[in-house]
């Protein structure tokens, strides 16, 4: 079933929502990841609700692009503005391959929050020390590059880009020991936080016991397209305010995500499949993009608390 025929059936969950794999990446389909991750979006939601302060990590360099890509900054953007919306203090960490995108999605949601690129040269000090200074309840961790068992850090065609891109593994293999959670949202196995599913990903992904990433976060999340994870955790958390008595419209509407695929392509930022400078989504269809995202708002229960078949 397509995402625009799960938008037209009815009430459904969250995680129904996200079992799309538009890209044949392989994750998605597979039959055992929706029973290694159950319950993962409302642990996580419910654990963003309580905090005050959250860290979020995003930017994937497409490296022949010399740039970043569109999956990642717009799901950051509205993860964000989602948080900064109910008095949390945010702050996103990414790289320079993809501050300015992640700085134009949120512009173009009306918004200017705290982004700090870190350098090649930064690493598991320079992560510790943000930990350290910032002290988040919660980390999360949307469309980044995650360290291989190899100490590389791998593009979905095996291209190892360690010399390029910073190291922000420890910002979430080093979270608990400053107290915060963990979170992950990833589409392929080379994102960091999905070093849990690592068998699958070896099963599933071409080259994934050469690219899998190996660092592990507390709460994993996976989408057919990364972006569409963090949509899906602001709906899981409308969803747990509106159960606390709290109606709060949190996530975007269609307008404002063609907006920021615009702004992010404005700034220079590519199709991750493509490599092209097109306000597209890992080769994903506009119009396949909004019908994903009107299948997640459309969502109204998060597993565990409806139909446990939806």
């Amino acid at each position: 079933m397509s995402v625009s025929q799960k938008a037209a059936t009815g009430p459904t969950s969250i995680e129904a929502a996200l079992a799309d794999d538009p890209g044949g990446r392989g994750l998605c389909g597979d039959p055992r990841l929706r029973a290694a991750l159950r319950g993962a979006i409302r642990r996580a939601a419910s654990g963003l609700a309580r905090a005050d302060r959250v860290l979020i990590v995003t930017g994937f360099l497409i490296e022949r692009a010399g740039v970043g890509e569109s999956d990642g900054p717009p799901g950051a953007a509205v993860l964000a503005r989602a948080l900064a919306r109910l008095g949390k203090d945010v702050r996103i960490v990414t790289d320079g391959y993809s501050a300015a995108l992640v700085e134009a999605a949120a512009a173009a949601l009306g918004e200017r929050p705290r982004v700090q690129a870190l350098s090649p040269a930064d690493g598991e000090a320079s992560c510790v020390s943000i930990l350290s200074d910032f002290r988040p309840d919660v980390v999360v961790a949307v469309e980044r590059p995650g360290k291989a068992a190899d100490g590389g850090f791998y593009s979905m065609r095996g291209s190892d880009m360690r010399a390029l891109v910073p190291d922000a593994d420890a910002l979430v293999a080093r979270a608990a020991d400053h107290g915060a959670v963990s979170v992950a949202v990833g589409d392929g196995g080379n994102e960091l936080g999905m070093g849990s599913i690592g068998a699958i990903i070896d099963e599933r992904v071409p080259l994934g016991p050469t690219i899998k990433a190996v660092t592990r976060a507390d709460e994993l999340i996976v989408a057919g397209v990364s972006n569409w994870g963090a949509y899906a955790l602001v709906r899981a958390i409308e969803l747990l305010l509106r159960d606390q008595g709290r109606t709060v419209r949190l996530l975007h509407g269609p307008g404002d995500e063609t907006a920021m695929l615009e702004a992010v392509a404005a700034a220079g930022g590519v199709d991750g499949c493509s490599g092209r400078r097109e306000p597209t989504v890992d080769g994903v269809s506009p119009e396949a993009d909004l019908a994903a995202l009107e299948a997640i708002r459309a969502a109204t229960s998060i597993e565990g608390e409806g139909n446990p078949d939806d």
